[in-house]
């Protein structure tokens, strides 16, 4: 991708941001406790969720083994079901719902955040005259709640970033003396008295 074609991704990303209520001048601030993370998974909300990241000023790594924070997000669940019927017997209005599971990890494979599931509903009237466009306006709220998922996660990692950067050191091993020769007497060290002349 070209700097330009770059430059120009990062700016719908940023008037969609915006038109979410995610304010990038606040974000930055809030995400700075984010150290560098890799995002795992194949479902099509890991894209918006790397490239929002991106836009709030967090680093993020194309290889695990370069971060300190692995977000593996799941398969999406897309449901929807019948909320009211006419008169008539006809479907009158539909609710979907979205499922969005991801997990936290750090990069010793210890997990910050046990794995959760963000959930979304969003209900539309269903007009049977006009199919494609409610199959347009379908599609349309999925994407919806799957940006909306997207900004539960994002909400969510700040805390987790701080937890792992005021986490304490593990101290370091203290090392063993090597224990004596078999058969030494008490207070013998071995290989240092070796050379001693004896009685």
């Amino acid at each position: 991708m070209t700097p330009a074609a770059r430059a120009a991704l990062l700016c719908c990303v940023a008037v969609v941001l915006g038109s979410c209520g995610f304010h990038l001048r606040g974000s930055r601030g809030e995400f700075s406790s984010i150290p560098p993370i890799y995002v795992r998974g194949l479902d099509p909300a890991v894209i918006e969720l790397r490239q929002f990241l991106r836009v709030s000023g967090t680093t993020v790594v194309s290889d695990a083994a370069d971060a300190r924070l692995i977000v593996a997000v799941l398969d999406a669940r897309r449901n929807r079901r019948v909320l009211s019927v006419g008169t008539q017997g006809k479907v009158q209005e539909y609710e979907l719902r979205y499922e969005l599971p991801f997990s936290v990890d750090d990069n010793a494979g210890h997990q910050l955040l046990a794995e959760q599931v963000i959930t979304q509903t969003r209900s539309y009237s269903f007009d049977e005259t006009d199919v494609n466009a409610m199959s347009i306006e379908e599609d349309d709220l999925f994407r919806d709640m799957q940006r909306s998922a997207v900004m539960q996660i994002i909400r969510r990692l700040p805390a987790v970033g701080a937890e792992l950067q005021n986490a304490p050191l593990a101290p370091e091993p203290i090392e063993s003396p090597p224990p004596p020769p078999e058969g030494a007497p008490p207070g013998d060290q071995g290989p240092a008295d070796a050379g001693a002349p004896g009685k």
